[in-house]
């Protein structure tokens, strides 16, 4: 215990002076009122709803345990989410290409709050169909929020500084939302039973639709084009320009890898253990903690490196992480490859939402995006279908693997960007 409370507290102080670094070089920084607002708005919004997102995961599976399903039947509610954010979600993200991002997002606080309100039933089918809605929320959520943001952003010429700034502060405050609230689900929890996380997160989305409803403005990608004019546009744009299918790799792979890690780290670190077990609240704690430094690690490695570059290096250092587990069965090893993994995965989600808005025509971005999300889930689908048949640490390489090639990819990314020096592209061309 006492390891796992000394690295969380200097994980903290880490923060702590990372965020007071970045603070004193922001003051330095003149911003206007106008992207003050719309920084604040955006952020107000992301809080509340990652907070609506976080607070259900602690006790999705236990309350379906309790309600009396099988291991069998839970994993079926599962994969019925990711084929549905594989299946729904470029069709969202035409929607809101076409009728509007602001729309599709009050969408997303209505389809959500329902989602919570099915955990209140037993039946199967009811459940079904709240993880079927859960899938397009999820969809929504990590796609048509960013799109409107980057919409506002460029429609009023802010700096490229500026966006990178609100997305690490987005990062930033999700990893926070994590923390507390799975503090907070275990609150509710001891009073309501484990339906009150679900009845919270409502709580959190009424606050999102009220946030969203008063101070955000309409904006849509290509209006005059249907659903499935979008859809084929989409196609047309990513076929004409190969850095947008380069973009669409690294976030199948790293994000695929993000997902299998989820269901990989508890058995990896249980299983090398000590007799004490292990403090679930705080390890969570300290991957939260880990992708909160790493989003003012990418603020600060831009004062270098370019994005693309950032995030080659990213996704190699990710890949090693991940195969720790296959050449050591040292708890203490695995544990801080793990937060590491944790604090790539902070470095990531602000850059490859820069690289997006830099190569995505707005026209379409939301559909392109969710074009993305596909593979991602049907890369997750397939391996939970043979979870079974599968070791931690055999998953761990398969998922350094795919890292790798996002790390591959990233090379191209910032060779076509004239970001790598001469020697390293001839011995690319040379191979």
């Amino acid at each position: 215990m006492e390891v796992y409370v000394g690295l969380l507290a200097l994980q903290l102080v880490g923060c702590a002076a990372l965020i007071k670094k970045q603070r004193d070089s922001l003051a330095l920084v003149p911003t206007t009122p106008e992207f003050a607002r719309l920084q604040k708005s955006f952020l107000a919004t992301m809080l509340f709803a990652s907070c609506a997102d976080w607070i259900q995961g602690p006790y999705l599976y236990k309350l379906y345990s309790f309600i009396g399903f099988g291991k069998g039947e839970i994993g079926y509610l599962f994969l019925a989410g990711y084929c549905s954010s594989a299946l729904f979600g470029t069709l969202v993200g035409g929607l809101a290409d076409r009728f509007g991002r602001k729309k599709t997002c009050l969408l997303f606080c209505l389809l959500y709050s329902g989602t919570c309100m099915t955990m209140h039933s037993h039946d199967f089918n009811v459940l079904l169909a709240g993880r079927v809605m859960s899938g397009i929320s999820t969809s929504i959520l990590f796609s048509v929020f960013e799109a409107w943001m980057l919409h506002e952003h460029k429609r009023d010429a802010f700096p490229d500084d500026w966006l990178v700034n609100t997305l690490s502060r987005a990062t930033f405050l999700s990893s926070a939302a994590a923390v507390a609230m799975a503090a907070v689900a275990g609150a509710v929890t001891s009073y309501g039973g484990y339906t009150a996380p679900f009845d919270t997160a409502i709580v959190f989305l009424t606050l999102t639709a009220l946030i969203i409803a008063r101070t955000w403005k309409e904006n849509y990608g290509n209006a005059s084009l249907t659903p499935g004019g979008n859809f084929a546009v989409g196609w047309v744009v990513m076929a004409s320009n190969p850095r947008i299918w380069l973009l669409g790799i690294v976030q199948s792979c790293f994000e695929g890898a993000m997902y299998i890690f989820v269901y990989m780290w508890t058995p990896t670190l249980e299983s090398t253990a000590s007799d004490e077990g292990m403090p679930h609240g705080i390890v969570f704690a300290c991957f939260m903690v880990s992708i909160m430094i790493g989003t003012h690690i990418y603020q600060l490695a831009l004062k270098h490196k370019e994005t693309e570059t950032v995030l080659m290096y990213n996704a190699a250092v990710a890949s090693l992480c991940l195969a720790a587990p296959a050449f050591t069965s040292s708890h203490t090893i695995n544990f801080f490859a793990f937060c590491v993994f944790e604090v790539c995965v902070g470095v990531y989600h602000p850059g490859v939402g820069f690289l997006r808005a830099k190569y995505i025509p707005e026209e379409v971005r939301a559909t392109i995006v969710n074009f993305f999300r596909v593979p991602l889930n049907g890369f997750v689908v397939l391996v939970l279908l043979y979870t079974s048949h599968l070791s931690s640490a055999t998953m761990g390489l398969y998922c350094a693997a795919i890292l790798a090639v996002a790390a591959s990819v990233h090379f191209l990314l910032a060779r076509q960007a004239g970001q790598m020096s001469p020697a390293a592209s001839k011995i690319d061309s040379e191979v």
